[in-house]
């Protein structure tokens, strides 16, 4: 995976406690943000911008693969990166929104 991560990317050889086993490929920690304000979501579409790689270790066939849909603001997890401050790498960085209020995070 591109980017100037170290993103968190969790292959066969190495399975997290508790998995019987991983799937094909192997398996990405994500984290996602869902702003919301008067009953509304914020949804988005990514743009083909290489920033994408340092961001959210979305190379351009990645990108160009989740652009033709919505979606919710996300990144994958860097290596030994808490939750919350992926959220706030999100919220900050990747949207430009300061001064969000942070829930804290939940695993589903």
């Amino acid at each position: 995976m591109p980017g100037t991560g170290p993103f968190l990317w969790l292959m066969k050889h190495a399975p997290p406690s508790g998995f019987q086993q991983l799937p094909p490929g192997g398996m990405c920690v994500c984290a996602y943000l869902f702003v919301t304000r008067d009953g509304r979501i914020l949804l988005g579409k990514y743009a083909d911008d290489p920033q994408w790689e340092a961001l959210a270790g979305l190379d351009p066939d990645r990108r160009q693969n989740h652009g033709k849909g919505w979606t919710v603001p996300a990144t994958h997890l860097k290596l030994g990166e808490d939750p919350r401050t992926a959220a706030r790498r999100v919220g900050e960085e990747a949207l430009g929104i300061h001064g969000l209020r942070y829930s804290e995070p939940r695993s589903e």
